[in-house]
């Protein structure tokens, strides 16, 4: 079973090289997962052979495999854009500490004192990136569950809906919008770092033991959690899921 998982998330990886959307997706950024699940005129056979729960297996495998493939490539892109200008060191840096801690940095370049305090820069590295990659697997199964329920475009506009969500539910803009006061400012904080899954895959936005917003393993369970469910889902879809293909004369 686990040979015919992979042997169908590796029949999904072949055709990259010769996928137009595959490139403009890494070139722009956009999304990657809009016609999942991946049904082509293979699908059948591969559907005859196997049963659909290896297939949505083999699907969700080539998916978390992507995701990973995805951030790496921004990992490396964002790293060799700000290369001529990096640190090297796993120290913060001098400059980095002097807007830290004299707040003046904190308009142009996001440093946060917390995470300067209870981190060195290659661990925060590996932190943001392990958030930030949970968060896509939670957006790509969320699609999955999406595009299997309600047709293809229902997982982009699921996926847009959840990152508007998560923009809006910030503080400083509930404050300007609904007039908050500064004494509750700190609650409505705490409250939209619980509530915004999109400030769970921030790392400053975390509990490093002295406020009550979550904890990095809070967050990290809460994205494995629904992840899990939205597959589980997924599964249980499939099982009633109608394919439709289209005969091609050659």
């Amino acid at each position: 079973m686990i040979r015919k998982i992979c042997l169908i998330a590796g029949q999904n990886f072949s055709g990259w090289h010769r996928n137009a959307r595959i490139w403009l997706t890494f070139t722009l950024g956009l999304v990657l997962f809009a016609d999942m699940p991946f049904i082509d005129q293979a699908a059948p056979y591969r559907l005859v052979r196997t049963t659909r729960e290896i297939w949505l297996a083999g699907q969700v495998v080539y998916v978390a495999l992507s995701v990973i493939v995805y951030d790496l490539f921004l990992l490396i892109a964002e790293s060799l854009i700000a290369m001529p200008w990096a640190y090297t060191g796993n120290v913060w840096s001098e400059t980095s500490a002097a807007f830290a801690y004299s707040g003046e940095g904190s308009g142009a370049v996001p440093v946060s004192l917390k995470t300067m305090e209870m981190s060195t820069p290659y661990a925060c590295t590996l932190m943001v990136f392990l958030l930030m990659l949970l968060y896509s697997l939670f957006i790509a199964s969320l699609m999955l569950f999406l595009n299997l329920t309600a047709g293809s475009a229902a997982g982009v506009v699921g996926a847009l809906l959840i990152n508007l969500y998560g923009y809006l539910l910030n503080p400083d803009l509930l404050q300007k919008i609904f007039d908050i006061p500064v004494t509750l400012l700190y609650r409505a904080n705490v409250l939209c770092g619980w509530l915004s899954l999109l400030r769970h895959a921030t790392f400053p936005l975390h509990n490093f033991g002295y406020d009550y917003l979550p904890r990095i393993s809070v967050s990290v369970m809460i994205f494995l959690i629904l992840t899990a469910v939205l597959l589980v889902l997924s599964g249980v879809r499939m099982r009633n899921y109608n394919f439709t293909f289209i005969q091609v004369e050659e």
